[in-house]
């Protein structure tokens, strides 16, 4: 692919193009016999053929630069395109995930002044607290266990009871500590 055309070149191309009319022109006021200057040696400011073929050349590279920038912004556009499915395809994903923490009642919809996976985010209990929460319910388990396996005693009327020292001891707690309620 050829490099971009640089304002130099851009420039000198317009200067040639400009001398190429003014050279048409002078050829058109002419009389026919005395329409195209042509020296020797070969001169590129004075010769009516060299001017014009440096004109025609020049308006070549411009025609290629205009092929290439349409090239470049076609193969933009198409880029484009494809970002924007991108995007949609994330929002729509980011939108069902929002909806599947909380339904839109409690984290709303898309606004200037609200953004539901911002808030359906803050509705996600973090991994290392849920760590910790399961760590509690293991040990709350653990003592509600150790808790159904204390003895259970008998007294002359048939009534059930259990010793309070037992039951501390199962939770783990000191023996003997007296709790007033």
């Amino acid at each position: 692919m050829r490099e971009p055309l640089s304002a130099d070149r851009l420039a000198e191309i317009r200067a040639q193009i400009e001398r190429a009319h003014t050279e048409v022109g002078d050829v058109c006021s002419r009389p026919p016999r005395k329409r195209f200057k042509m020296s020797v040696p070969a001169d590129p400011e004075r010769d009516t053929d060299l001017i014009i073929t440096a004109a025609l050349k020049a308006a070549e590279d411009l025609a290629d630069e205009v092929e290439r920038l349409r090239a470049e912004r076609d193969r933009d556009d198409r880029e484009t395109e494809h970002l924007i499915g991108e995007r949609d395809e994330l929002h729509e994903l980011l939108d069902r995930v929002a909806y599947k923490i909380a339904p839109v009642e409690v984290i709303g919809e898309h606004s200037s002044g609200n953004d539901p996976w911002a808030h359906a985010l803050d509705l996600i209990t973090p991994a290392a607290e849920v760590d910790r929460l399961k760590a509690e319910n293991e040990q709350v388990a653990a003592k509600l266990a150790a808790v159904s396996r204390v003895r259970a005693w008998t007294n002359e009327d048939g009534r059930r009871f259990v010793f309070v020292d037992d039951l501390w001891a199962a939770l783990g707690l000191p023996a003997g500590e007296a709790v007033d309620q």
